[in-house]
């Protein structure tokens, strides 16, 4: 299986070797707990992102015209915070 590639901030790689060091003992912070919070956040923002790609994926992937391609389509909008009001009813045909 073809490991993925993954695009991540300079400064996140940053505090990844920062943290490191401190649990290595080799450097002493005066707030880890804030580089932790730094790395978890960039994380959380990663694995949103790859989940709704995953969501667009099914959604374009699925069967045209079809009650699961619907479904998959209303997963990927929900998660993509589009509100209902916003959304047509059904998918637009491609012209």
């Amino acid at each position: 299986m073809k490991q993925k590639q993954m695009l991540v901030p300079e400064s996140f790689m940053v505090d990844v070797y920062k943290l490191l060091l401190h649990i290595q003992g080799d450097v002493e912070f005066d707030n880890p707990d804030e580089i932790i919070k730094n790395i978890q956040a960039v994380i959380d923002v990663k694995i949103e992102a790859q989940k709704r790609r995953q969501d667009f994926t099914n959604y374009k992937t699925s069967k045209p015209n079809s009650e699961q391609r619907e479904q998959e389509r209303q997963t990927y909008l929900d998660n993509k915070g589009i509100h209902k009001d916003w959304r047509t009813q059904k998918e637009t045909p491609q012209i």
